[in-house]
């Protein structure tokens, strides 16, 4: 199954008491006409920046997949300019994008 299509965006900001002193921030994200996801911190800028982060997921992973392509392209091309780390890089990420798509 893919993920939810972007863009992602953030939604609303909400204050949980989890008890008399601690206070949960609670940080929505969204993507067409609905919630798909929430950050939860104590901390009101480290839920944003997680929320800010977890907003350019789909970016990254067409970021991903578009880097690796071209790696291969280039291994695939140039085999005598491409070294060992880049194969061992191209694999890490491909191995990387099999998780996020749940293979």
């Amino acid at each position: 199954m893919d993920h939810t299509a972007g863009p992602w965006e953030i939604g609303e900001t909400d204050d949980i008491s989890v008890d008399d002193q601690t206070t949960l921030w609670r940080v929505a994200i969204k993507a067409g006409l609905g919630e798909i996801a929430a950050t939860y911190n104590t901390d009101l800028d480290q839920a944003m920046a997680d929320a800010r982060l977890s907003t350019h997921a789909p970016d990254m992973l067409g970021m991903i997949e578009t880097l690796c392509n071209g790696l291969e392209w280039h291994i695939e091309n140039n085999p005598t300019v491409m070294n060992e780390s880049d194969a061992e890089a191209l694999a890490e990420a491909r191995d990387l994008l099999a998780k996020v798509k749940g293979k």
